[in-house]
C-alpha cells in the first residue's frame, strides 16, 4: 500500500520534474477520469490535455473549472461516441496532426447496462466495445507517440482503468460473447483481455519504454448509472448508502490516478531492471519499481491496485497464461480490428457504387 502522504508528495514534485506533459483522456467528463484529469491540470507544468467524452454541456463546465487551476495549461474537449471504433480511428487521426509527443494516454471509458449483449454498428457489444476493444484500438493507434516520445527519454504511459485484481474464467472459443454473454462474463473478459494484452504488448521490442498499467479504482463515486432508469439509480444510491465507509474521494481518487499515471514505479521494460528488486530516480525522487502482473519486477505490464499496490489474481492468472492466454488474447483482438476496417472498405466501396448509380440515373 501506498500512504496518500507519499502520493502527494510524488505528485508535488511534477511540476519540477515533468513540465510539459501531454496527455490524452478517454472517458473524462465524469468521475474518475475527470478527477485525474484536474489532479493532472492542476499539479503539472505547463501541461497539453486532450480529453474525450459525449457530454458537451459537462465539457463545457470542465474546460471552465480547469482554466483557473493551471493559467500555464491548455485544454482541447473531443466529443465523440468511443463505442464505435471508427470514430476512435478519426479522433487518433486528429491527435496525431496535432501533436508529435504523447506522455500519457489515461483510459476510463464506460457504459453501464443491465441489458444482455447489445452490438454496435461494427458488432461488437457496446460494454466490451467501450471497456476493451475501444481502449485497445487507442493504443495501438497511438503507440507511434508513445514510443517516440519514451525514445526521446520522456514519460509514456497507458493507463486503463477497470478492475485489476478480479480476473477470472475466460471463454478463449467465444471472447466477443456472441453465444454465451452475461454481465459477469463481459467484465470477466474485458478485465482478463486488458491485462494479457497489455503483456504482449510491453513484451515487444518496439515498446520498450512504454509503461502499461491496468488500475482497480476501488469504490468512487462515478454517476455511472445516471442514464439508467428510476428504479436502478435507486438501487445504486441505497448500494451507496450502506458502502460508503468504502468510498474513495473525488480528489484522493485523482490524486493516486495521477501518481500511478507519472510514478517511476511503473517504467516500460527498458526503464526497469526485469529482474530483482530495481528502483529508479536519486535521493527523494527514487522509488521502488513494480513488480510487473508477469511476476518480473520492471516488466512493463502492471496491475495496481486502489492504494497503489500490485495486485492480481495469481491463481486465475496461472490457469490463463498455461493456456496460452496472452497470444490468444492478441491475436483475437487485432483479428477484430481488421474485420471492422474491412468492413469500413466495404461500406465505403458500397457508398461510391450508389453514389456512382445516382450520378448516373441523373445525368440520364
Amino acid at each position: 500500500m501506498v500512504s496518500i502522504e507519499a502520493v502527494r508528495a510524488s505528485n508535488a514534485r511534477l511540476k519540477n520534474t515533468q513540465p510539459g506533459l501531454v496527455a490524452l483522456f478517454v472517458g473524462a467528463t465524469s468521475g474518475i477520469g475527470e478527477y485525474t484529469l484536474k489532479q493532472f491540470y492542476r499539479q503539472t507544468a505547463s501541461p497539453v490535455v486532450y480529453f474525450v467524452g459525449r457530454n458537451q454541456s459537462a465539457a463545457t463546465r470542465i474546460l471552465s473549472e480547469l482554466e483557473p487551476l493551471n493559467p500555464t495549461g491548455t485544454a482541447t474537449f473531443l466529443r465523440a461516441d468511443i463505442t464505435l471504433l471508427s470514430s476512435v480511428r478519426t479522433l487518433c487521426a486528429s491527435l496525431l496532426t496535432r501533436s508529435q509527443t504523447l506522455n500519457l494516454l489515461f483510459l476510463t471509458p464506460g457504459t453501464f447496462s443491465l441489458k444482455a449483449y447489445s452490438p454496435t454498428p461494427e458488432s461488437l457489444d457496446r460494454k466490451l466495445a467501450a471497456n476493451y476493444y475501444a481502449r485497445l484500438y487507442f493504443v495501438r493507434l497511438l503507440l507511434p507517440l508513445l514510443r517516440a516520445t519514451a525514445a526521446a527519454g520522456g514519460l509514456a504511459r497507458v493507463v486503463s482503468v477497470l478492475a485489476a485484481g478480479r480476473e477470472g474464467e475466460m471463454d478463449f472459443a467465444d471472447l466477443e460473447l456472441r453465444r454465451g454473454f452475461s454481465l459477469g462474463k463481459a467484465m470477466r473478459h474485458a478485465v482478463g483481455m486488458t491485462g494479457f494484452a497489455f503483456e504482449e504488448l510491453a513484451g515487444e521490442a518496439e515498446n520498450a519504454g512504454v509503461g502499461f498499467v491496468h488500475a482497480f479504482p476501488g469504490w468512487v463515486r462515478t454517476g455511472f448509472a445516471r442514464d439508467e432508469g428510476v428504479l436502478v439509480r435507486a438501487a445504486v444510491r441505497v448500494v451507496g448508502a450502506v458502502m460508503a465507509w468504502k468510498f474513495i474521494g473525488a480528489d484522493e481518487s485523482g490524486e493516486r490516478h495521477l501518481w500511478v499515471a507519472t510514478s517511476g514505479a511503473f517504467p516500460g521494460r527498458v526503464g526497469g531492471e526485469g529482474e530483482g528488486e530495481g528502483k529508479v530516480g536519486k535521493g527523494e525522487e527514487e522509488v521502488q519499481v513494480a513488480r510487473g502482473s508477469d511476476g518480473v519486477v520492471g516488466s512493463g505490464a502492471y496491475l495496481v491496485g486502489e492504494a497503489g499496490q500490485v495486485v492480481g489474481n495469481e491463481k486465475g492468472l496461472k490457469g490463463l497464461r498455461a493456456r496460452g492466454a496472452g497470444p490468444k488474447i492478441w491475436t483475437h483482438t487485432l483479428e477484430v480490428f481488421e474485420r471492422v476496417e474491412r468492413g469500413w472498405e466495404t461500406d465505403a466501396k458500397a457508398a461510391e457504387e450508389r453514389a456512382n448509380a445516382t450520378s448516373g440515373l441523373s445525368s440520364s
